[in-house]
């Protein structure tokens, strides 16, 4: 008799529980009932489709615009909930793009619902970037210039631009200054190897630095004779930006008009021709060039 009696109380018990949990999901709000509009953009957030994943829900009173949904984690935290690695990346890495920290974090380039852009972001390409990049900027003791600006402006830019910022910098994190995507020198004065200028060889030919003579590997030569091999070879070769605007300039092959050598602005005169040109600053006379 009691054995009846506790089966029949452990049935009531699982009723109530199925019963409970049912009610749940029927009382669960379908949030994309009224709010489908934040996934209808091309690139959907894979969460986006359950909504408690990142916003927590009370049964109640539906907010209003003055009390939102809570989210539930802090940004960044939540973001790195699915996206580990770029945390593990920023940890781990010495340089940090500073959106990544000020005011809405990830927030600042990427779309928490849907956008017609891929992995999420706000603009596309290089406006994204231009939108805090339009101004000069103090970061880490330094002024990062105004890029915008720059390629605005310069009649002359760097083709690599075309394809992107991110064709040269990282936009989360990097080993390397200015967020740079593969390794290239810091310093005016360098050590120089392929390796040491790995950014630029990903579209450039190695052989403008190694090989003392070429009729392929640069415009900057006199007949066969390298000059970029003449001006950076050895173990005290120049950086390129010594030379080079690596954004935008006014004059050809972005050879800047003034550049500082130490804390000494130079003024480099660089004539562009049919056939080569010529070079005129503090560190020699007016040379010409023949190719």
């Amino acid at each position: 008799m009691n054995s009846f009696f506790y089966i029949i109380i452990s049935i009531i018990l699982l009723n109530i529980s199925f019963v409970n949990e049912t009610a749940k999901l029927i009382n669960k709000p379908n949030c994309l009932e009224c709010h489908n509009e934040i996934i209808l953009q091309k690139t959907v957030h894979p969460v986006a489709q359950d909504c408690e994943t990142c916003h927590q829900y009370n049964e109640g009173e539906h907010p209003s615009k003055f009390n939102k949904f809570t989210l539930t984690e802090k940004i960044p935290e939540l973001c790195y909930n699915c996206h580990d690695a770029i945390q593990t990346s920023i940890i781990n890495f010495k340089v940090i793009h500073g959106a990544t920290k000020i005011n809405k974090s990830c927030l600042n380039c990427h779309s928490p619902h849907s956008s017609d852009n891929a992995k999420l972001l706000k603009n596309e390409g290089n406006e994204l970037c231009f939108s805090c990049h339009n101004k000069v900027i103090e970061a880490n003791g330094h002024k990062i210039p105004n890029i915008k600006q720059k390629v605005t402006i310069s009649k002359v830019i760097h083709a690599a631009i075309e394809d992107g910022c991110i064709t040269c910098h990282k936009p989360h994190s990097s080993d390397r200054k200015n967020l740079l995507a593969a390794q290239f020198p810091s310093d005016e004065y360098t050590v120089v190897s392929p390796d040491s200028f790995a950014l630029c060889f990903n579209c450039h030919d190695a052989a403008l630095i190694t090989s003392s003579t070429t009729t392929t590997a640069t415009g900057f030569r006199n007949k066969n004779k390298n000059l970029h091999f003449l001006h950076i070879n050895g173990n005290k070769g120049r950086s390129c930006t010594l030379c080079h605007d690596i954004h935008g300039s006014d004059n050809e092959h972005l050879i800047k008009s003034k550049t500082l050598f130490g804390k000494f602005e130079m003024t480099l005169i660089y004539r562009s021709t049919a056939t080569g040109g010529s070079c005129k600053n503090a560190c020699h006379s007016e040379k010409a060039y023949e190719k």
